[in-house]
């Protein structure tokens, strides 16, 4: 473990609120990264996958690079636009 887990960990484990937010950020960081590799995988640009999910260049970024928090809502929408599924799965 290197200083950086050591600090997050302890500082996670002394606030609760910095432990959550720290948590969502990084399931936005992990949320973000499926959806650009749908839209690459799709051969997509940013441009004609907002276009695809009704959704603006802009909303797209910010899925992408976990400063948006989806919804599952948002997620499924997604899926449906784009004919594909969503597997969820606990690890």
């Amino acid at each position: 473990m290197d200083d950086v887990e050591k600090y997050l960990r302890t500082r996670s484990q002394k606030d609760p609120e910095f432990d959550s937010e720290y948590t969502q950020a990084k399931l936005n960081q992990q949320l973000g990264y499926a959806v650009w590799q749908l839209r690459t995988d799709m051969q997509l640009s940013v441009k004609d996958f907002a276009t695809v999910i009704g959704q603006s260049e802009q909303d797209v970024t910010a899925m992408e690079d976990g400063s948006k928090e989806l919804t599952v809502k948002e997620l499924s929408d997604i899926a449906e636009k784009t004919d594909k599924k969503i597997n969820f799965q606990f690890s």
